[in-house]
């Protein structure tokens, strides 16, 4: 602890050189606790005081005191930064298992905005995928019950050490991105975007050995808007009203979330939704309205579940559930055994536990909390019948009724769902474009695309859409080949190529097009007879790496940046000759590998040597078959 916190401890106040500490942590700890420090503090040496029981009682007020002191002065850079106009800061907490001793929704209660983190699995570093869940859940569970829209998350993080440096696009963030959505971000804070101050020097700078290098030298530098739009209006339509949740877990004391359930989130039934609350929300922000547990933020929940680390409780908490339960709220879960601290009464503990738990009330449970669902009569949220995993967020917006549901699966599915709360006509919002999507939600059958995220909304004032009739497909072209090719990116081929049929740019004996990352422009022609008729066309470029921009006769089409490459599209086409162009762009691995190659000269430029001779390459450009198909709109 050191000569200055002994002094610190043992004194009313301690003064070195500039610096005041008071009032001294053991008047803190009185103040909490009701009891002197002093005659405890073996017990921090592993010494046992009066008993083995008492010993651990006072390590949890120990621990308690230090846990709200770091709460008490986590955020004191909020008072600063307001005094030079700011409105606050964005809080951290554990993110990885437990960091220090406070609980970390106290720790962020007081932040401008409660931030989370998540790293991209599989890359060497940081937290896991059930971890950066955790993590994520605590701030949007802070935003949720004290009435915050935002919950923001430091997001994308990866170590590229491990052959993945400068690799990410769209197409392979969009299962991170949406796992965030779903875990409860509102607001993406990207890691991490290193200035760039010199075109000379590709793809250029970075933290380190820490990504995901978003910034302008990245290859699809160009096209990013439309990862930036997605992830923009889908944080815009889950920052509308207010969350939807019927189930409200405590996890205890002494403990914090991403410390218990950062390998494995508790057993929430399939169709309900949670949020997280801990001893200060339970204390100070809970009460009973109509059956319902109740937040001054306007959160509603129907059961209030005392997760498996609630055997040992302060009479605080204790003396609470009493009174919520006694003004009709439901409760299920551990029952507690123990009091926590030195100070809780055992006696008046043991006749809170009998009255709550063995006084045959009917609003408190012990069994499995599916089984209190159905017999409560509290319906879920959301379900439906597919064969797919489909996850869903639901948020309460006046009239509106907002579902974000995202397909975890590879397949595309048809699902019949069932929206408990839907009432009224629905729309279906596609955040890749901003555009509804009529004919994709049909009476309750919902077609999705693999790994793909929509919103469907109802709205009790809306107006239903005109039917859909959907265009008739008249006849496919397969485009083969040859394709013309031009490349634009660091030692690019010169002048066009021609292939004469499609295959990854890997295949190549010539090193410029092997290795290249860039851009390239593929061409192609296909002829419409005097007689044909087609309003539009629905084209599917098969296996693109990594993202493709279509344009036909000149006209933009779509950005498509994951798969499936497919688009529907509805234009003029020409009687006779019509030009498809397809610009595709790849990622950086593939040049710094050719780079690392014995003899080559190298044209890049990075802070570590990511990439040696010897790593695989990645397959990248038009890949195909392109397959198009006339569509012939039924008016």
């Amino acid at each position: 602890m050191g000569q200055h916190g002994i002094q610190y401890i043992l004194s009313d106040s301690y003064e070195a050189e500039e610096m005041t500490w008071t009032p001294s942590l053991a008047e803190e700890f009185k103040a909490r606790c009701g009891y002197d420090l002093f005659p405890w503090l073996p017990v921090l040496t592993g010494e046992i005081v009066r008993s083995s029981e008492e010993s651990e009682r006072f390590l949890f007020d120990w621990l308690e005191t230090i846990g709200e002191l770091f709460a008490a002065n986590y955020d004191r850079i909020n008072d600063i930064v307001k005094e030079y106009g700011m409105k606050g800061r964005y809080t951290e907490s554990h993110e990885n298992g437990r960091v220090f001793v406070g609980d970390g929704m106290d720790v962020k209660m007081t932040a401008a905005v409660p931030m989370s983190a998540f790293w991209i699995p599989g890359t060497g570093g940081g937290s896991t995928l059930e971890m950066a869940q955790a993590d994520i859940r605590e701030s949007a569970s802070v935003a949720h019950v004290y009435g915050q829209n935002i919950a923001a998350a430091e997001s994308f993080t990866a170590a590229g050490l491990s052959g993945n440096a400068w690799s990410y696009y769209p197409g392979n963030l969009k299962f991170m991105a949406d796992m965030a959505l779903y875990s409860g971000v509102t607001r993406f804070v990207i890691h991490e975007s290193a200035h760039q101050p010199s075109d000379a020097h590709k793809p250029g700078l970075g933290l380190m050995f820490f990504g995901q290098w978003f910034n302008r030298h990245d290859t699809w530098a160009p096209y990013a808007r439309y990862w930036a739009d997605y992830l923009a209006r889908s944080c815009y339509m889950l920052q509308q009203g207010r969350y939807v949740a019927d189930i409200l877990w405590y996890y205890g004391e002494d403990t914090n979330i991403a410390g218990i359930y950062g390998h494995e989130l508790p057993a929430i039934p399939e169709g309900y939704s949670f949020d997280f609350i801990n001893p200060y929300g339970v204390n100070n922000l809970l009460s009973v309205k109509d059956g319902s547990i109740v937040t001054p933020s306007g959160m509603e929940y129907k059961v209030l579940v005392l997760g498996e680390h609630c055997k040992v409780m302060s009479l605080e908490v204790l003396r609470e559930l009493d009174e919520l339960v006694r003004e009709g709220a439901v409760i299920c879960g551990t029952i507690p055994e123990m009091p926590a601290g030195i100070s809780d009464d055992p006696a008046e503990f043991d006749r809170l536990v009998a009255d709550i738990w063995r006084s045959g009330r009917p609003n408190v449970f012990t069994g499995q909390l599916s089984n209190v669902l159905k017999a409560k009569g509290i319906a879920p949220d959301f379900r439906f019948v597919a064969p797919a995993d489909l996850k869903f967020v639901h948020r309460h917006d006046g009239d509106r009724e907002i579902y974000w549901i995202r397909n975890f699966s590879d397949q595309a599915v048809t699902a019949d769902l069932t929206l408990r709360d839907a009432d009224g006509p629905m729309k279906v919002y596609d955040p890749e474009t901003g555009e509804t999507l009529p004919g994709v939600l049909s009476g309750n059958q919902l077609k999705m695309e693999a790994n793909q995220a929509l919103f469907v909304v109802s709205d009790r004032k809306g107006e239903s859409e005109l039917e859909y009739v959907a265009p008739v497909h008249a006849g496919r072209i397969v485009l083969d080949g040859p394709w013309a090719v031009t490349f634009d990116g660091l030692a690019a081929p010169e002048g066009p190529r021609t292939f004469p049929e499609l295959a990854s740019y890997t295949d190549s004996d010539e090193p410029a097009v092997k290795y290249f990352s860039g851009i390239a422009t593929y061409t192609n022609t296909f002829t419409l007879g005097k007689r044909e008729k087609a309003d539009g066309l629905s084209i599917d470029l098969g296996t693109v790496g990594q993202m493709a921009d279509v344009f036909v006769n000149g006209e933009h089409v779509r950005f498509l940046w994951k798969a499936p490459y497919k688009v529907e599209w509805v234009g003029k086409l020409n009687s006779g000759a019509n030009t498809i162009e397809v610009k595709v762009v790849n990622t950086w691995p593939n040049r710094l590998i050719g780079d690392a190659q014995p003899g080559a000269e190298k044209v890049t430029y990075t802070t570590m040597p990511f990439y040696h001779a010897g790593m695989p390459l990645t397959p990248s450009g038009l890949m195909g078959p392109v397959v198009l198909e006339k569509l012939i709109s039924i008016q």
